[in-house]
């Protein structure tokens, strides 16, 4: 008998034998082109020759090409082919480029064939048996610098560029070239690169082989002394890596009351793969990534806020400039490497185009043995052993939060980061926070979250908006959730003393609008049965909370009720306080001058605003 240890390479060996004779095997899988120009360029898989061809047949993908037989990272069902009863088809899909290489295999309907064991994120091949290899896949750039994003810093005049290269890049400085034209990037900033490996990595799968993918090396360059309110062309990577195609952003107007800003707002997106995989993918995060992408390139004067803005009475192309919050769980990687080369190549159209501001979810950093853990709360392992080091490494937010204070550096580690930060951006101050970390009285991300309310100057900004991906309200889980409970407990009373204007949430994969409240009580006289109207209620009497779940994630049991006769329906009735609740795909987007926000919910499936209010200082 063949040992398991065996199995592999002989598998292997059977299919390149079956690829390259005929003779031995009538099936044939090719690929055009088998070099890639850059990442997300359409790659054609074409088979033929399969006899008594079934519906069960497969493609699987592998990256590298060296990976296991039986660990593919996904794989396409041949029956999407529409002549694949013929026993010859082909697909065409775009493929990222993890900075290492491709192969394909097709696997057949045979009984005799058995798996020992599940691999990787592979389907169970048994009762399959491997019949054809294609030729490796690569890309003419190994070292090409992709999935590239911006950040603000905190600091007015600077914006910071992040992206990937391959890892076995010859040495080099990671740089941006920018300018005020197209063709005169005469301005050149420089930085730092760094990676993490599988040794960092706290559970399984994150740490285990199969699953494990070399990042590559993460560059980081901060630009300095730029120009508010105007256009920049940039492209980033080096000479010895390679260089981005020019890119475009726009500063943000000064920070000020007489100022104004726009901002893309969504939590839970994900990612969806061209192919597919054992595990569960955000397949409408890439239409939400495509409405995201029309609203950021529209120019100002045609842009969803034109009415509202100062600056949009200019007929030239240059859109407004936005900011893009991304509200905790980011990829859902998981401890699935490559999935971060398929978010990071995905959304780089619209991350690259305006600062992309990240906080942590669940799925970023839960695992089993996290530091803060009470019998209330329902940390699990999210993260799939990943424990926030692609996080870490892969996001650089404003350094403004006490984040040593709870997790000192580890040597060899990238230092925690991005857990909880604030800044000012015209006319709002933004906090952004976590509760997968210590958010309770006396914990060091609550003193400082006081601290940071504190401060703020209400004559520069007027506005302040919260977030943090767990919601303190939800009509799904009405008052059956005791984290929650504890979230409410301990951050409310921060929130109306310092007058919070709006939190946005994201974790529950709906969208939820609640009335000006506290204490599950609206306090403006209101409710949804009541005279509740945002227009007319200028003064502060509570946050507005929002919770913006909806972008990509499809797992969803919506207003769950302990009682299947709820309602008549299974259902939580919509309390008074839950002014508007949806479980449509899509993002939100608001607008703020000193004295008025106005915010609106955008559903994907027609591009149409579901839901509006107006707040008024």
């Amino acid at each position: 008998p063949v040992s398991r240890m065996m199995r592999g390479p002989l598998l292997v060996v059977f299919g390149l034998l079956c690829w390259a004779s005929s003779a031995l095997c009538a099936v044939v899988v090719s690929t055009s082109p088998s070099v890639l120009a850059s990442s997300l360029s359409p790659i054609t898989l074409s088979w033929s020759g399969i006899v008594n061809a079934s519906a069960s047949d497969f493609l699987s993908v592998y990256t590298p090409s060296t990976s296991d037989p039986e660990a593919e990272i996904g794989w396409f069902p041949l029956n999407t082919a529409s002549n694949w009863i013929t026993g010859a088809g082909q697909i065409t899909f775009n493929l990222v480029n993890p900075h290492t290489d491709y192969v394909f295999r097709i696997w057949t309907v045979n009984a005799s064939y058995v798996q020992t064991s599940l691999k990787g994120a592979g389907r169970n091949h048994t009762g399959f048996s491997p019949v054809s290899i294609s030729d490796v896949v690569t890309f003419q750039n190994p070292y090409e610098p992709v999935q590239g994003h911006l950040a603000l810093t905190g600091t007015q005049g600077e914006m910071r560029v992040m992206w990937v290269s391959g890892s076995t890049s010859p040495p080099f400085i990671p740089t941006v070239q920018y300018g005020l034209t197209e063709g005169t990037l005469d301005l050149t900033a420089t930085g730092v690169y760094a990676t993490y490996d599988i040794t960092m990595m706290c559970t399984a799968p994150a740490n285990q082989s199969d699953f494990f993918r070399d990042p590559g090396l993460i560059s980081d360059v901060l630009l300095a002394k730029l120009l508010p309110s105007t256009r920049y062309f940039y492209r980033f990577g080096s000479n010895q890596t390679g260089w981005s195609q020019v890119m475009i952003f726009v500063t943000p107007h000064p920070v000020g009351p007489n100022s104004e800003v726009n901002v893309v707002a969504f939590g839970d997106l994900g990612i969806g793969m061209a192919f597919e995989s054992k595990y569960e993918q955000q397949t409408p995060s890439l239409t939400t990534i495509n409405r995201v992408g029309q609203a950021l390139s529209l120019p100002a004067y045609k842009s969803a806020f034109s009415h509202l803005s100062k600056h949009a009475d200019s007929v030239g192309s240059t859109p407004p400039p936005w900011t893009i919050m991304h509200i905790g769980d980011i990829s859902y990687a998981r401890g699935l490497a490559w999935i971060w080369d398929w978010f990071g190549g995905y959304t780089q159209p619209i991350a690259s185009q305006a600062p992309y501001i990240v906080s942590m979810g669940n799925h970023e950093y839960d695992y089993t043995g996290q530091p803060f853990r009470t019998n209330w709360t329902d940390y699990n392992t999210d993260s799939g052993g990943e424990c926030g080091i692609p996080y870490y490494a892969r996001f650089h937010m404003p350094d403004n939060g006490d984040v040593e204070a709870m997790y000192p550096p580890v040597k060899g580690q990238p230092s925690p980061r991005n857990l909880y930060f604030s800044y000012n951006q015209g006319p709002v101050h933004f906090i952004i926070t976590n509760a997968e970390t210590n958010f309770t009285a006396g914990s060091p991300q609550y003193n400082w979250i006081v601290q940071d309310l504190a401060s703020v100057q209400r004559s520069v900004t007027p506005w302040v908006v919260f977030s943090g991906h767990r919601p303190m309200y939800s009509s799904i889980y009405q008052g059956t959730d005791t984290f929650y409970e504890h979230i409410r407990e301990a951050l409310e009373p921060v929130l109306v003393k310092y007058q919070v204007d709006m939190c946005l949430w994201g974790h529950v994969h709906v969208y939820e609008r609640t009335c000006q409240m506290v204490n599950y009580t609206c306090t403006d006289g209101g409710g949804a049965s009541g005279s509740y109207d945002l227009e007319k209620a200028p003064t502060f009497h509570g946050p507005v909370h929002v919770t913006i779940g909806m972008a990509g994630n499809e797992y969803s049991v919506p207003w769950d009720s302990p009682s299947m006769h709820a309602n008549g329906d299974g259902e939580w009735p919509e309390p008074d306080w839950s002014i508007f609740r949806s479980n449509v795909f899509g993002y939100t987007r608001f607008f703020a001058n000193g004295t008025d926000l106005y915010f609106e919910f955008v559903a994907n499936q027609r591009n149409q605003v579901h839901d509006s209010f107006w707040l008024h200082k």
